[in-house]
């Protein structure tokens, strides 16, 4: 759940700018670490992948993916925020998530809703 006073997309921007990468990136963790992101990322979507198995039997996998890349704010007022690998990483670990292959990307552009 997103904290209360928890700063808006546009707040944090005011917080950040001027920050090099190296002081960006701490910022940009701690605020997801504690969930400051809109309330429309909370809700996965379904992605299913197919496939064969190693004796050809036909495999459907359904991944439950983010609807949108990771924001931080509020639901009226988010910032699109990207990020080192290192961070993307510490976010996925945080949320019990993974980060997701190339497959999984495509899949994920295939299906969507809206492009």
């Amino acid at each position: 759940m997103r904290e209360a006073g928890a700063p808006t997309g546009s707040e944090f921007v005011w917080q950040i700018a001027g920050l090099g990468d190296d002081a960006r990136e701490p910022a940009i963790l701690e605020q997801a670490l504690s969930g400051n992101f809109p309330t429309f990322l909370r809700r996965s979507e379904p992605v299913r992948l197919t496939g064969r198995s190693a004796d050809g039997a036909s495999i459907t996998v359904t991944l439950c993916v983010a609807p949108d890349y990771l924001a931080i704010g509020s639901d009226n007022d988010y910032l699109y925020v990207p990020m080192r690998l290192k961070t993307a990483i510490a976010v996925a670990n945080h949320y019990g998530s993974l980060l997701p292959t190339r497959r999984m990307v495509d899949a994920i552009y295939a299906q969507a809703r809206v492009h």
